[in-house]
C-alpha cells in the first residue's frame, strides 16, 4: 500500500497543476474533490484517463457529486458533457462523516446522537457494578466510534 501510495503521488502532481480550481484530498486511494462541477468534471475526466498509467483505476459510477438541487441540472450537464456518469446527491457519508447541506447533515446526525445517548446510558448501568469495565468501553468503543 505504502508503494502504491508513493505511485499515486506523480499522479497528484499532474492532476494539480492541470485543475488549479479543485481541490484534491486523498485518503489513500479515495479521492475527494472540492470544486465547481465543471471543474470537477473536468478533473474526473482527466484522473480516468491520466489514472491508467499509473495503475489508478477510477470508477466515475460509484461517484458522487453533491450539490444544491438548483445546481443538479447544471452539474449533470458538466459531467454528461465530460462523459461521467457520475451521482448526484444533496450529502454523502465520507470517511465516516457526512459532507453535504444542512438537512442531509441532520438526517445523518439526529439517529447518531440517540444512538450516542442510548449507548451512554447502557455504560451507566455497568458503572454501577463495574467501574473499571465501564472505562475502559469508554476507551475502547466509544470513543473510538466517535
Amino acid at each position: 500500500m505504502i508503494l502504491y501510495g508513493i505511485t499515486l503521488v506523480h499522479l497528484v502532481e499532474i492532476l494539480c497543476n492541470e485543475c488549479l480550481e479543485v481541490m484534491q484530498l486523498w485518503y489513500a486511494d479515495d479521492l475527494t474533490l472540492l470544486g465547481r462541477h465543471t471543474a470537477n468534471a473536468h478533473f474526473l475526466k482527466l484522473l480516468t484517463k491520466a489514472g491508467l498509467f499509473f495503475g489508478y483505476y477510477p470508477n466515475p459510477g460509484k461517484s458522487w457529486h453533491i450539490c444544491s438541487e438548483e445546481d443538479k441540472d447544471n452539474a449533470r450537464a458538466a459531467f454528461d458533457a465530460a462523459g461521467m456518469d457520475i451521482q448526484f446527491t444533496l450529502g454523502q457519508q465520507n470517511v465516516g462523516r457526512i459532507i453535504g447541506f444542512d438537512a442531509t447533515c441532520q438526517e445523518w446526525l439526529v439517529p447518531m446522537i440517540q444512538q450516542w445517548v442510548d449507548d451512554i446510558k447502557t455504560l451507566a448501568v455497568v458503572a454501577s457494578s463495574f467501574q473499571q469495565t465501564a472505562c475502559a468501553g469508554m476507551g475502547t468503543n466509544l470513543q473510538a466510534k466517535w
